[in-house]
Order: C-alpha cells, then structure tokens, then sequence
C-alpha cells in the first residue's frame, strides 16, 4: 500500500503543529509516508504512530484517532484562540 505525497505532506504538518504545542521535537517523529513503507501490516488493524492510532484499507483510505483525548482538546483550543472563535470547554468530565 502507497501514500500520495500530497495527503502524507499534509498529516506530516499537521503532526508538526502538534510537536509546537506541545514541545515535542518534530525529527523524533517518523513520517507517514516512512511508517507505511517500512511496516508489513494487516488491512483494518490499528497501529500506533506517535500522536495516532492509525488503520488503513485495502481501498486506499486510512483512518486515525488521537491517542489522547486531551492533545485533541488542546489542538482545537489552539485553533479556536487563533482563529478567534469562542473559547468552550472541550473536554468534559464524567458525572459523578
């Protein structure tokens, strides 16, 4: 399975925006395009790669899920600030 370099180019910046905020340094992470090639994995399984859990089909899509729930409220809070847009809670405690 290949990755087009114009959606690898773009989770790779968005995987250097989250090494910004949060202090990570971006050459410690592996590049998607890097990930996909050198691993043999099975069609419909997660893997971990760095900030995602990711899975790819036989079709050619990829799904990914933010590890940390947190990071993800962090991200969005980032965007909203610079963006402008209202600044809401993002995560919600459980009810006790």
């Amino acid at each position: 399975m290949g990755v087009r370099y114009g959606s690898a180019e773009t989770v790779d910046d968005f995987v250097k925006a989250l090494c910004y905020i949060t202090g990570r340094n971006y050459d410690n992470c592996t590049p998607l395009c890097r990930f996909v090639s050198d691993l043999k994995y099975d069609f419909g399984v997660w893997y971990s790669l760095g900030f995602f859990e990711i899975k790819g089909f036989k079709k050619g899509t990829m799904h990914f899920k933010f590890q940390d729930p947190n990071l993800w409220a962090l991200f969005n809070h980032n965007i909203r600030r610079i963006k402008g847009f209202p600044l809401y809670e993002s995560i919600k405690q459980p009810e006790k």
